[in-house]
This record gives C-alpha cells, structure tokens and sequence, in this order.
C-alpha cells in the first residue's frame, strides 16, 4: 500500500520563472527545506535520466539520497525517484519506490504549484515510521518548499 502526501500553494508568478528555480539543481538548497546540498552525477543536466545526490539533514541524521529524474515535461512537470537512501550511512529500508512530482499550472495572474510525494512502507516497522514519523515529517518539508519557491520567485520576480 502507497502512502501519499500532497500539497499545492498558489503562487503569485509565471509558470516560467518557477520552472526556472526547480529545474535547475544548484537552486534546490535555496527553496528546498532541510536539503544541505545538491549535486549533480555525470554530466546530464536536463531531462529524464539525469541523476543527482541530495543530502538533507533530518532529526534521525543525515540521509543521502541518489536520484533520477523521471518526469520531464519543461515548464509544466518534473519528478524524480529515490534510488538510494542512506541515513547516518545506513541505508533506509522501512520504505521503497520514494519518489517526488512537481506540477504547475499557470493562471491567469498566478501559478499553482502542487507537490506529490509517495513511497512504499516496507513490513510493519515501514508503516510505523511512514505514519508516526516519515509521513508527518514530509508534509513539513513540502509545505516549507512552496514557502521556499514562493519567497525566491518574489526576489527574482523583483530584480
């Protein structure tokens, strides 16, 4: 059984400029709670298959994460997969198939943004943590995102 956290902001900017923060990785640290750094792996920057390593420091420590893009629409929708997790150098095995989508939708004034993230718990230990800890934590994270998003798209919109 998947779990699924979601959350959407209106956020007052063209589709474009977000586009612009969120596909470029070296922006992530910016608008993304908790992530510490972003690196990109190899020498694809853009479209399905790019690979990159994000680390983030969350309460249990700090946890590691190679990722793959795998959406790619420009200027509409971008996600990735986990295709490893490590926290404090152990890999994480209470959940698979961890994977983010950003999908935005230009408005007439306004885009909205909304964020999907989803995974598998893995056994009853999986469905302990993703519910009293993982899934509470995410929700947290993604709504500090938009946040994020919206006060960086502001000081661009303003330079």
């Amino acid at each position: 059984m998947m779990s699924l956290v979601v959350v959407e902001r209106n956020i007052p900017t063209g589709a474009d400029v977000l586009w612009e923060l969120i596909a470029d990785l070296d922006n992530l640290a910016q608008w993304m709670p908790k992530v510490q750094s972003a690196e990109l792996l190899g020498n694809q920057r853009t479209g399905i298959g790019r690979r990159q390593k994000v680390v983030l420091h969350w309460r249990p420590g700090e946890w590691v994460q190679e990722q793959a893009l795998i959406t790619w629409e420009p200027g509409r929708r971008i996600g990735w997969r986990a295709l490893t997790q490590q926290i404090r150098g152990r890999d994480l095995k209470q959940l698979k198939n961890l994977q983010t989508i950003i999908t935005l939708s230009e408005r007439e004034g306004y885009t909205s943004v909304r964020i999907e993230t989803l995974w598998t718990p893995v056994g009853l230990r999986g469905k302990l943590f993703s519910r009293f800890f993982f899934q509470p934590a995410v929700r947290r994270q993604l709504k500090g995102a938009l946040k994020g998003l919206e006060r960086l798209a502001g000081r661009k919109d303003e330079l």
